[in-house]
Parts: C-alpha cells; structure tokens; sequence
C-alpha cells in the first residue's frame, strides 16, 4: 500500500513515461514515484497574505515512512508568541489518519477531530486535512485529461472531506503535482495550490523531486498562504518515537 505524496517544479529535465489509460492508473505513478525517500527534514516559512497585509511564520519539519504510513511533525520557531507550537501527523494507508496540535503556553495538546479536519492551519489558507498525505486507496479516481504535455484527473474521497473533489494537475516530468483545485461541497471552487521550484533528491539510487514553494490561493476570498522549504533533505533516519503523542511536550 503506498500514497500519494501531498503536498511538494520549475527544473527543465527530461524524463519520459507513457501516457497513463486512465486516472487511477496515472494516481498509482504518482504514488510509486514517491515511495521509499525513507525520512525527510527542512525549514518553512509560512507566508500569509490578506490584502497588503502579509505575516511570516517559520518552522522546522520531520517527516518519515512506516509499515502503515508516514508520520510528520511541524515545529513552529518563529515568532515567539506562537514558538513551540507543534503539529503531529499520522497519515495511514487504510486506517484513519489521526493529527494533534501542542500548545505550548497552556501545555496542551488537543486532537484534531474528524469535524474540525476543515478548519484553518494556524490562521493560514491551509487546512489540517491539506496537511495529511491522502492515501492512494482512499479515493476515487476519474476524468483523465491532457493538459499540455501533462494530464490532470479529479480526485473525491470515499469518506468524509472538507472538499466535494479535487482536481490534481499532474506534472509529467515529475510525476508530481504541478496545481490541485479543490472543490467546497456545494461544487464551487474554492482554492487553488500552485506548486514551484522543483528539486531532485536522491535516496539509495532513487529520484524523488520536492517543491520549493506551494502557494495556495482562496479564490473565494482573495487571501494566499505561501509555503516555502529551504535546508531540505531526504533519506534521513529518524526514530519513531520522536513521531509519538507523548513527546509533543518534550
């Protein structure tokens, strides 16, 4: 069972693979090309954007693959109000993804429940469910197109979502996401991410590409959340236990 890598091109490479039958079949590619980088690390910032208005956030990141999924964890360092502040990800294959959020201040830390999986990311365009990884068997897959030299299909879930589908853009010299619709669940759309800066990493003889920014656009509002990774690197080795829900409050 593997995933689709969510969230992460503008390098000119050549690479070539056959145009995929149908959208199930191109999803699977995708989520073969980003299987095996092991474990993943990197600083973000996080760009919010209303209007002339603009607010800078910066954090650290894990990441890592297990038998069942992968886990992440998000550490906000900047600025100081919000310092601490940490976001735990488990994304599974089959069973229920689970999420925690640590508030330092109160020494808390609170699950993200299925209800609240829509709600804003710390004041951000993104979403608690953008920040999973979705599992290639946990959707739909339909409506294959070429775009250009690339293909795009329309992803819907098979349980609960903030979003009535997604329609994912696929990069094809990446086999990557070069731009995701999403749908709100009156079918109106709601944002759009744009994906950038592409980089090549390799892990035990395997290429993994990784964005260098994802904008994510409310079209609804006009309001933008810009992620942006530097210090990136993939194939880390990191133990599980920093992935665990006690050691939010270390």
């Amino acid at each position: 069972m593997k995933k689709i890598g969510i969230v992460f091109m503008l390098l000119a490479v050549s690479v070539s693979f056959a145009a995929p039958k149908n959208a199930a079949e191109l999803a699977q590619l995708v989520s073969e090309s980003n299987h095996g980088y092991d474990g993943e690390s990197g600083d973000m910032k996080m760009i919010l954007i209303n209007g002339d208005v603009s607010i800078t956030r910066k954090m650290n990141s894990l990441g890592i693959e297990t038998k069942e999924g992968d886990k992440s964890l998000l550490e906000f360092v900047l600025p100081k109000d919000i310092a601490g502040t940490k976001l735990l990800t488990w994304s599974y294959d089959e069973k229920d993804d689970q999420q925690w959020i640590y508030m330092p201040a109160a020494r808390l830390t609170r699950r993200i429940t299925s209800k609240s999986k829509s709600n804003s990311f710390m004041g951000s365009e993104f979403t608690f469910e953008d920040l999973r990884k979705p599992a290639l068997e946990k959707y739909n897959y339909s409506n294959l197109k070429s775009v250009g030299k690339n293909y795009s299909y329309e992803r819907v879930a098979k349980e609960d979502s903030t979003y009535s589908k997604t329609v994912v853009t696929i990069n094809m010299n990446y086999l990557s996401p070069e731009k995701i619709e999403f749908f709100d669940r009156s079918g109106e759309l709601l944002k759009v991410a744009s994906y950038a800066g592409y980089k090549q990493f390799k892990v035990d003889g395997k290429t993994f590409w990784r964005p260098g920014s994802i904008e994510m656009e409310n079209k609804q509002t006009s309001k933008k959340s810009i992620i942006r990774w530097t210090n990136r690197e993939l194939g880390g080795k990191f133990p599980e236990n920093k992935f665990s829900k006690g050691a939010l409050k270390r």
